[in-house]
């Protein structure tokens, strides 16, 4: 089989089983990332390894250089991942190097189908342009005979048309084209007029009966207001989220909102007059919440982004640790393609 220089992603790619399943591990974005960078790098072969040349593998230090933000154990756990779901296969060389190669393409159409596609295409194409030559070819044909009868109308108009003033169909299209022309400068001079007149009076419509020029026709935001019926706050604007994550960084703002509504919901008595005090002071007793503590930690305030990075990191280190304490089965299989 020759090498591609494409391949066709399915539109089943998300519902793909073994594509469901790398969602439930950490990083299942990069999971994505990573296996579709493998597959097209694979089809650069005709054997499907991972070869940078005839005689160099890629290594885990290639990998940490096409994804620099992503840490060695990452990568580990995602190899790991993929060779045990067969989506790839590790083979050692004699003199105990380590080849990687694509086993099953998950998540695209069938590479054995490509070459017929190839075909089919070529097929399609050189039918395609046949039609095209053939409709030029006609259109061609019928607008010499257009013109042959157009220009004879033509010169009989122009003798019907001409009487004793010599007046011809060429004067009266010189006559035409400079009325067009006036109608069109006589059409631009009543926009710009119009627009000057607009400009004159739009400060005049924004004042109000004191005579002053403040925009009345800017609508207040609708205050902050919670919906017991639904269990949900209302009119919580982009701009409010942004200016309580600035204001609060350790605080995870959406899961805060939660709380709240619970928290009304089991308070239905305590109902607020003003949401947004009350949502600002309970983000200033979660931001002077003690840290949550971790191993090794050096007892500084983290911020809800670091949290969330350190707890990534521990499920990584975790995985990779399950997978490194399962047996390992001695499989030696060929890779198709």
């Amino acid at each position: 089989m020759k090498p591609y220089s494409w391949i066709k992603l399915s539109t089943n790619f998300f519902e793909d089983p073994k594509i469901l399943r790398l969602k439930s591990y950490p990083e299942s974005e990069f999971l994505f990332t990573f296996w579709i960078k493998l597959v097209l790098l694979s089809i650069r072969r005709a054997d499907g390894l991972l070869m940078i040349d005839e005689n160099i593998p890629y290594s885990l230090d290639d990998f940490k250089e096409m994804f620099p933000r992503q840490s060695d154990n990452t990568i580990k756990m995602a190899l790991s991942v993929f060779e045990k779901l067969n989506m790839i296969v590790v083979q050692t060389t004699e003199y105990g190097e380590t080849i990687l190669g694509v086993s099953d393409f998950v998540g695209f159409v069938d590479v054995e189908g490509l070459e017929e596609t190839r075909i089919g295409n070529r097929e399609r194409q050189a039918k395609f342009r046949e039609r095209q030559k053939l409709a030029l070819a006609k259109a061609s044909k019928k607008d010499n005979k257009t013109s042959e009868t157009t220009d004879i109308e033509g010169d009989k108009n122009n003798a019907l048309l001409t009487d004793g003033c010599g007046v011809t169909n060429g004067d009266l299209a010189v006559s035409n084209e400079k009325v067009t022309r006036q109608n069109r400068i006589d059409k631009i001079r009543e926009e710009e007029k119009e627009k000057r007149e607009e400009n004159t009076s739009a400060p005049n419509d924004s004042k109000n009966e004191s005579g002053s020029t403040h925009d009345t026709s800017r609508e207040k935001t609708p205050p902050i207001d919670f919906d017991f019926s639904t269990g949900e706050f209302s009119n919580i604007t982009e701009k409010y989220l942004q200016i309580w994550t600035k204001a609060y960084p350790a605080v995870d703002i959406l899961m805060e909102l939660r709380r709240m509504a619970a928290w009304l919901i089991a308070n239905p008595k305590n109902r607020k007059s003003n949401y947004v005090r009350f949502i600002t002071n309970w983000l200033t007793r979660a931001q002077d919440r003690p840290p949550p503590k971790y191993p090794g930690s050096s007892g500084h305030r983290m911020t809800f982004a670091e949290i969330k990075r350190k707890r990534t990191s521990d499920a990584i280190d975790r995985v990779v640790t399950e997978m490194n304490s399962e047996p390992q089965e001695d499989f030696h299989g060929t890779i198709s393609i």
